[in-house]
């Protein structure tokens, strides 16, 4: 009883370190000599989209049966695009092989289409 009630509760993420100011950051010596030795990894720290990870980690917190939801939610739309991508096949285009045997004259075989067969079901 004690494991569903740790499974129930959601995670919520870390908390941000608070903002500060432009004018309050200090760069020191050694901070710029880094950055002037390493262009490359300045460049690419850089370019980092910050908002996209400030939404992932600020998002909201989803319970266990959010998760749920979401997989059934999406199991119903693949379910719905399957059905749909199915091949119909026009009835007339298909044809069965029915084959009679007697005792005589051996094997006897007749060509019906298959709209023919399920007016005799």
């Amino acid at each position: 009883m004690g494991k569903n009630r740790r499974k129930d509760k959601a995670i919520p993420p870390p908390q941000l370190p608070p903002e500060v100011r432009e004018e309050e950051i200090e760069f020191s010596d050694e901070d710029v000599k880094y950055v002037e030795e390493n262009k490359d990894y300045a460049r690419f720290v850089s370019r980092i989209d910050t908002t996209a990870i400030n939404r992932q980690c600020v998002g909201e917190a989803k319970t266990v049966e959010d998760k749920y939801e979401e997989e059934r939610s999406k199991k119903k739309v693949q379910q719905e695009e399957k059905g749909s991508n199915e091949i119909q096949v026009d009835p007339v285009d298909a044809y069965a092989i029915v084959a009679d045997i007697t005792k005589r004259k051996g094997l006897k075989l007749q060509v019906t289409p298959l709209s023919d067969l399920e007016d005799k079901l």
